[in-house]
Formats: structure tokens, sequence, C-alpha cells
């Protein structure tokens, strides 16, 4: 969902303002204070693509309004108990902080994705993955070689399934430079890599193409919670529903509302008040009504240029559900003695500046209401 300074408020949260705006006024100056003590404790890992003035304005603008953002993220769930659906408020940060206006030339907007509202794609078992892809609109043939190709670059061991590939059929195509990483998805460029996505999910470029872009939208690689039903797309919600057996367009309806148009004013969800009837008995560990990790996602622009500022935030103090890479807050896998990092090669295709800190001793001393796993700049999550 996203947020610009000029976005209409919906009208049945109106009442809703006053309160919200009184607990991030509260709350904006701690978060500021915590925040700003943070971002300059990792300053320092910061490369800079350029020493502009106007480049490192937007950057700081960016920190500024992350600051907001969190305040207002903290004001929501201090109210609500929790958050539960983009309809509560909180994807629209900037529209709850009347008080904030961006410096003279440069353009704000803040996106937050939900990644819990997301399939946890390291997570899903065969069964599922060929509801996936056959969703995605592949046949039955292609079905069977994703999901083999998938598992087989995910699992530790080095059988090979019957329309998989492992390590040998790697080593006759690339040499040593590539092998299958033997660990969870870290980077989405590693499907560039991975036998059968190469050749369905990408142009001849080498550009996602709209099955990636699909595939992206659905899932996620950061998280192994249950799914939020209240943000999940169709795609998500359809193939989960072909392997639990439960009617997924019946639940679409609810979340839709009355007009049936999904992200309007008259949106519904469920929350702890609200029992959802369309799940199956046994199904909790596969569903909730909540979410727990976000990407925030911060741009700023002046004319032609424009800032990125992206940060992960776990509002689940636990870390459960993360994977290892997303709680150590590191993009890099351990792989076969010897070979080349098969994850790190893939993050090499992205020529942008990143930088990640491990953040947990910090936050416990600075008490940081939410958990940043990863803070980074100009980077395509």
């Amino acid at each position: 969902m996203t947020a610009d300074k000029q976005h209409v408020k919906p009208s049945c949260y109106r009442k809703k303002n006053g309160a919200v705006l009184l607990g991030v006024l509260g709350i904006i100056l701690l978060i500021s204070v915590i925040v700003t003590l943070y971002l300059e404790s990792v300053m320092t890992s910061i490369r800079h693509n350029t020493n502009s003035d106007s480049r490192q304005d937007m950057r700081t603008e960016a920190l500024n309004v992350l600051n907001i953002t969190l305040a207002t993220m903290r004001a929501f769930e201090t109210a609500d108990k929790a958050f539960y659906s983009y309809r509560q408020g909180w994807t629209r940060p900037l529209d709850y902080v009347p008080e904030y206006l961006p410096p003279p030339g440069l353009q704000v907007k803040v996106t937050i994705h939900d990644e819990t509202a997301k399939l946890p794609l390291n997570r899903l078992n065969e069964q599922q993955l060929h509801f996936l892809f056959e969703e995605l609109g592949f046949e039955s043939g292609d079905q069977d070689e994703l999901t083999d190709c998938l598992l087989d670059w995910i699992d530790a061991d080095e059988l090979k399934r019957i329309n998989g590939a492992e390590k040998d059929d790697y080593e006759r195509e690339y040499g040593k430079e590539i092998l299958p990483s033997n660990g969870i998805i870290v980077s989405w460029d590693e499907f560039r890599l991975i036998k059968g996505f190469r050749e369905n999910f990408f142009d001849p470029n080498g550009l996602p193409n709209d099955k990636m872009k699909a595939l992206k939208a659905a899932c996620s690689i950061y998280h192994g919670f249950p799914i939020n039903v209240n943000g999940a797309n169709e795609l998500a919600l359809q193939s989960m529903a072909k392997s639990l057996n439960f009617e997924a367009d019946a639940m679409l309806d609810y979340i839709k509302g009355p007009d049936g148009i999904y992200g309007t004013e008259d949106d519904r969800h469920f929350d702890a008040t609200v029992t959802n009837p369309y799940l199956p008995r046994g199904s909790a560990r596969s569903f909730d009504n909540r979410s727990r990790l976000f990407i925030i996602e911060i741009e700023i622009g002046e004319g032609q240029r424009s800032y990125r500022l992206f940060a992960m935030l776990a509002v689940d103090s636990r870390g459960n559900g993360l994977t290892t890479q997303t709680q150590q807050g590191r993009n890099t896998q351990t792989t076969q003695s010897g070979t080349t990092n098969t994850a790190q090669t893939a993050t090499d295709l992205n020529e942008t500046n990143t930088y990640e800190q491990n953040l947990m001793s910090k936050e416990q001393a600075l008490q940081i209401p939410y958990r940043i796993l990863r803070l980074e700049e100009n980077l395509d999550f």
C-alpha cells in the first residue's frame, strides 16, 4: 500500500485521527531520539555513492520520515493492540502528522509492505509449491520442474529429485562458479541462477517478467510466519486454498467489502474480535490475522533524481518465524567448502549501494520498540 502526502483520509477513520495524532505526538519525540541514536551508530557503515549535498539532504530527510513512520505505527499498535490490516491506517503515516512538511523542492512517498501477508516461500512444501505454480499459470510439467529445482536448491543434501537439479547439473553448465546454496533463499536474485526459474521468470534481457513480479507480490523469502489473511493477495490465498481445501473466494469477498473492490474504504478485516469462519479447522499454523514483519520504503525525489531508503521492521519481539539470515541482518549464506558463495554471487548482480547492521544488542540498550533487521539504500529487496 502506498501513501502520498496528499492522500485523502477515509471517512470511517476521521474520528480516530484525533486519538492517533495525540499518540503520535506523544511517541514521536521518544522514537526520534531512539532512532537518531541508532542511526548515528550505523551511519559509519554507509558507503556514499556521491558526496553531493543534494543526495545527503535526501538521505537526511528519508531518515527523518522513518522516525515519523515508526512513531505513527507505534501509536496505531498501542491503540489497536496489534497490526491487523492496512485498513487501520498505518500505511499512511504522514496523514497523521499534519505538522510535517517536506523541505522545499523535495517530494516524499512512504510505502509499507506487510511481508507476513505473503506466503513464506522458504517454508512451502512440495504440494504447496505445485499449487502455487499452477495458480501462476504453469502446465503440469513445468510445475514439476520448478518445484523440484527449487527444493533441490534449498535442501541440504545432494540427492537429485526426478525433475530437479543438483551440484553436477550446475557444474556442467556453470563450472564451479555457481552451485546450489543448500540453504534457504536469501535474495530474489538467486532465482536468476536456479534451473527452470531463469527461463520462466525472466525475459531475454534478464529482467523480471510478469510471473516473477506476481511471485514476489504473493511470496516472501524473509519469514516463516503464518500468513496474515487480511492483506494476502488472491494468488497467495487461492494457492493455499487448494492445499488446505477451503473457499478462498468467500474470504476474499468478505475482505473486499460491499463494493467488491480490494483496497477501498469499505474493506473489512479479521481481528481479535472477529473470527474467520472461512478457514478449515486445524489451519492455525498456516494462517493468522496479524502483521509481524514489514518493509518500509521511503522515496525522496528532487527533480529527476530520487533516493530510496528501505527498513525491514519486525514487531514480533521473539523473532520466531524469521529466517536465520533475516534475524542476523546479513545477506550471506555458507555453501560447500571451496566453492563460490551462491547468495553473494546473486547479490553481486545488483550494482547498488547497501549497508546492513546487526542491531540486537543496540536495540536492547536503546529499548527500541521494534527490531530494525535491515536498513538499506537504493537496493531492490
